[in-house]
């Protein structure tokens, strides 16, 4: 982690263009023009002192270290920050967002309950979740039936669940933390962009325990269990 704050930091080099860049492109998906707007905010100038130079070299030069990426769509053309940096940038500018607990699920249904309250009686300065999303063995779909609407299950069959790490990584990936809920578009966030997942790898397969690790390298994300003693341990 520290590696990669340290990779952002030689990136952004002190080069105030690059820091509004980032920073606006943490509110989400933003076209050119936005971006144009930003700028001359942070710099205190009218919109037409904005060069297309500034903003475009800025923005290549963040797409050529693959932290942010572009996409056209119609007329506008979007940029990001790639999946992969979202948190990391968030720490470089100490911002907060609202929480997402990722996990799985096994045969003790009571979990979704103990996180809950161990986050709110432990985690004093962390906001309380606003989404929990859990993956689970489609063999106990009758167990697990809605909680609380911020409660999400999702369910994978039983061969894939305990033995198919790649699947569920890429389920996981695609299906949670990178996906854009009722549209495809550019401008589109996704959850990842709405708020920072936390993945709990308390409960589920060892396969499914796996692939929340691999998610939380791959996406520089924290991540924690729940001991025998009922306490909350990061690793």
């Amino acid at each position: 982690m520290l590696h990669e704050l340290i990779f952002l930091e030689k990136i952004i080099s002190g080069v105030d263009a690059r820091r509004i860049i980032l920073q606006t492109l943490l509110e989400g998906p933003k076209t050119g023009r936005e971006l144009r707007w930003a700028l001359a905010d942070g710099f205190d100038r009218r919109i037409d002192g904005v060069s297309d130079a500034l903003l475009y070299f800025n923005l290549q030069y963040l797409e050529n270290y693959n932290v942010i990426s572009r996409k056209k769509e119609w007329k506008s053309k979007y940029a990001r920050i790639r999946p992969e940096y979202v948190q990391l940038v968030r720490r470089y500018f100490h911002i907060n967002p609202p929480i997402c607990i990722v996990g799985a699920l096994d045969n003790d249904s009571t979990h979704v309950r103990d996180v809950r309250m161990k986050l709110r009686v432990e985690q004093k300065n962390m906001p309380l979740p606003k989404r929990y999303e859990f993956i689970v063995d489609k063999n106990l779909k009758n167990k697990f039936s809605p909680l609380f609407e911020s409660v999400t299950f999702k369910f994978l069959d039983h061969e894939i669940f305990h033995n198919n790490v790649n699947f569920i990584y890429d389920f996981v990936k695609t299906e949670i933390i990178i996906y854009k809920k009722g549209s495809d578009s550019s401008s589109a966030k996704t959850l990842i962009e709405e708020c920072e997942p936390i993945i709990d790898v308390t409960c589920g397969s060892k396969s499914a325990i796996l692939a929340l690790q691999k998610i939380a390298h791959k996406y520089n994300l924290r991540c924690f269990y729940i001991d025998q003693e009922e306490q909350i341990v990061w690793i």
